[in-house]
Parts: C-alpha cells; structure tokens; sequence
C-alpha cells in the first residue's frame, strides 16, 4: 500500500473541473436532496 501515487499537473485541479457545468450539476443534486429530505422525513426545504 506504499505505491507512489500518481505525478503531474492534473493533481492541482479541482474535482469539479471534471465536471463540464457545475452550476447545473449542483442545482439538480440540491433538488435530489430536498425530494429526499421531504419523501423520508417530511421535512420541506424551499429554494433561497
């Protein structure tokens, strides 16, 4: 488990740049959560 990991300029970047829109990405996983929130718990979070 001593492996060296992995070199280069890709190590400096941030996880969301993976991803093309990350405005979009983190609206849709906000309204999974609160569907979630509200089928589990009843609990109802509304939009800012």
């Amino acid at each position: 488990m001593a492996a060296p990991g992995p070199e280069g300029e890709d190590l400096e970047r941030e996880a969301w740049s993976l991803f093309e829109n990350r405005a979009e990405l983190e609206e849709q996983m906000t309204a999974e959560v609160r569907a979630r929130l509200y089928e589990a718990h009843g609990v109802l979070v509304k939009p800012a």
